[in-house]
Formats: structure tokens, sequence, C-alpha cells
């Protein structure tokens, strides 16, 4: 069991405002993407019907190397994980921004995802660490609502930069940012010893990973998951266009709406953390079987939304930025304490592989639905999914947990 060995100055809010900081930073181009897909179509316009496919590319690489980074935290600590993944993601993005090559943008998109992967394991051990458990819906609600506050910031960010220096100006931006303030936090976060990694050879790694991610309980939460994540992946990528092509937004106007969905999204996260810890004693899954059915009748009001009026629209777009990104923190906690607090990162890495496998497929699906069935269709299949993902969590939630949670000493 794992003891506070940290300096004696530390401070767990310190701790918590760095990965905060840090998960802001690294989903200015994971979450806004959407935002800056209509300026890259329009530099690539013999591409446009591709644009897609960079929302794709970017989960593709999270997906490569989420095993691999929650192993890599488990192995080296938070500390040195963020700091290098914080530098693949800031260089990857400058690199895009000087080469003015769709084919090439693809390539750097799939190694920022790379990168971005490790933003989910790391912090999580802090969190276990230093959070007692009826605490850590909470806290893990504070930390990854900085993916949706980065999502505030990418939208700002990329469409203005973009606006005035074109998608390699926004890019070169995002990856200055990027750069600096994950590897700052990575600088100032003081790693306490417990947390700064374990030697384990090689083959012993790939063998507890396997013993951890066969574990039914593990594999049902990453399946809601899964499918909640594609609705997650259709606001990312599809909402600012639906908004363009559906209710005939311009471009400027739609980055306004998505920048209030991912407000929407931050107060979500908050909001299901604490009632996780206050109202459901702690357990994550419950509230993610209500979630599944929320997000289902958010995409239904986004597949009805065409002729809405701007207040309307406010109101679709801050319902689905509250369900399909509020959930993420649950589902995160919930798989970091399905592995316990020495195998968190392993757990949390391997249960996230198989969600980000819903943003490879999901973008060319959704593309492929708006354009043969239009997109309401592509909205109300999204609804029926969303609804299916209350089987697996009640799967899950017939199991027992596997390992034990431990309290911080």
């Amino acid at each position: 069991m794992l003891r506070q060995t940290a300096h004696p100055t530390e401070s767990r809010y310190e701790v918590l405002a760095l990965f905060t900081v840090s998960m802001i930073s690294s989903s200015l181009l994971v979450v806004a993407v959407g935002a800056l897909l209509p300026y890259v179509a329009a530099a690539f316009p013999h591409s446009r019907e591709q644009v897609c496919y960079l929302v794709t590319a970017l989960l593709f690489g999270a997906m490569l190397t989420n095993a691999v980074s929650g192993a890599a935290t488990d192995r080296f600590g938070d500390r040195a994980v963020l700091g290098v993944c914080g530098g693949i993601m800031g260089v990857s993005l400058l690199a895009a921004a000087a080469i003015p090559s769709f084919s090439w943008l693809l390539a750097w998109f799939v190694i920022y995802g790379m990168g971005f992967a490790a933003m989910n394991p790391v912090g999580s051990h802090a969190i276990l660490f230093f959070f007692k458990p009826e605490e850590r819906g909470l806290a893990m609600g504070v930390r990854q609502m900085g993916v949706p506050l980065g999502g505030v910031a990418g939208g700002i960010v990329l469409a203005t930069a973009a606006e005035y220096a074109g998608y390699r100006g926004a890019l070169a931006a995002a990856g200055a940012l990027v750069l600096i303030v994950t590897v700052a936090c990575a600088l100032l976060y003081r790693e306490p010893s417990a947390l700064q990694g374990h030697p384990i050879r090689t083959s012993v790694l790939f063998s507890e990973m396997l013993r951890i991610g066969l574990q039914p309980r593990l594999l049902l939460i990453a399946a809601g998951a899964f499918i909640l994540f594609a609705g997650q992946v259709a606001l990312m990528g599809f909402f600012p266009l639906t908004l363009m092509n559906g209710a005939h937004l311009t471009a400027a106007f739609a980055s306004i709406f998505f920048v209030l969905s991912q407000f929407a999204g931050a107060a979500g996260r908050l909001t299901w953390g604490w009632l996780s810890d206050r109202r459901f004693g702690g357990d994550r899954l419950k509230p993610l079987a209500i979630v599944c059915v929320c997000c289902a009748l958010a995409a239904f009001a986004v597949a009805h939304s065409a002729g809405m009026r701007a207040p309307a629209l406010a109101a679709v777009a801050v319902v689905l930025g509250f369900c399909t990104e509020g959930w993420f923190g649950l589902a995160i906690i919930a798989m970091a304490e399905a592995g316990g607090e020495k195998d968190a990162g392993s757990a949390l890495g391997l249960g996230m592989t198989i969600v980000m496998a819903a943003g490879v497929v999901t973008p060319p699906i959704f593309q492929s639905l708006m354009h043969n069935g239009g997109i309401a269709a592509a909205w109300n299949a999204l609804a029926l999914l969303s609804l299916a993902g209350v089987v697996p969590i009640l799967a899950a939630i017939a199991l027992p947990p596997i390992f034990a949670s431990s309290r911080k000493l």
C-alpha cells in the first residue's frame, strides 16, 4: 500500500492544479479540432472530403500508445512521462505548421495523438495517492475539466489565429503553447518518491498488463466508455460542421456555439464527479448509466436543430457539451480504481486503448451517415448507440471490484 512521502510543503491542490493546466494545454487541438477543420478545408480544396480524417489521425495515434503510456507512467512516474509527451505534442504541431502538405498534416496529427495518449494516465497516480476514495470523483472531475476548457481555449486560439494567419498559424500558436505549458508543469511537479515508478522487467510488465486488461469489469467499463466517446468525437469533429450545414451559420458563429458547448462540458465534469462522490457514495458506474440516457437525448436534439434560432441552438450546445463531455472523468477514475494505486496507469492505459478506438471508427462512419442519409440520420444513429451504452455499464455494476482501492494514509 502506498504511503504519502511527499515534501512537507507539497499541496494536493497544487498537484491537482498542475495536472489540470497540463490537461488544458494538451487538449487545445484534440477537442477543438472541429473549429480548425473549415480552415484546413479551405487550404486544401481537393482534400475537402478527407478533412474528417484529421480527427481519426489524432485519436488513432492515441489508441496506438495508450497501453504503453499507461505502463510507462507505472514504470517511470508521471513527471517524466508528462515532460517527454509534452515535448512530442508541441514539436509535432510546430512541424505540421512548417510543412504545407495534407498528407504530412495527417502524419503529424498521428504523432501528436501518440503523445496525447499519456495525458489520461499521467496524474491519475497522484489523484489516487493524494485524495481519499470519497474525494477522487470530484478531484478527477476537476482534472478532466481541463479537456473541455482546452476546447474553449482551442476554439478561441485556433479560430482566431486561423482567421488571421491560416491553419498553419493556428497550429504554430497551439504548438508553442502546448510545449511551454506541459514542460513547465512537469518541471514544477515535485513528485513523491512513492510515485516515481518501480523497476520491472519488460516481460513482467506485459504479463501484468495482460492480467489487468483481461478483467471483465474493466472491459465492460471500457466498452461503455467506447460508446460514450463516440458522442464526444461527434461533438469535437462534427458539431461545428453540423451548425454550418444544418443551421447555415458561418464558421465564426459555429465556433462560438462550440466554445459554449465546452464551457458546459467543463461544468458537466465537475457536476458528475461531485454527484458520484456525494450522491452515489463513490459509485462511478450508476452515474455513467444515467449519462448514456442523457447523451441519447442530447444527440436527438442536435438531429432536430435545423431551423432553430440562436437561443435554442445555444441550449442544444449546452446540453450536448454537458452530456457528451461530462462523463469522461467518471470513466477515468472507474478504470483507474479497477487497477488500484499500484497499477492505475496500466489499467487506465489498456481501458483507454479500447475507448480511443471509437475515435478511429466514428469519424468515417459519421461522415458516411451524414453524406448518405443526412445530418439528422447521423445524429439519430448516435442517439440510439448512446442508449445502448447502458448495457455494458449495467453489466459492470453486477460484477464485484477486482482490486480494492486503498485510502491515502
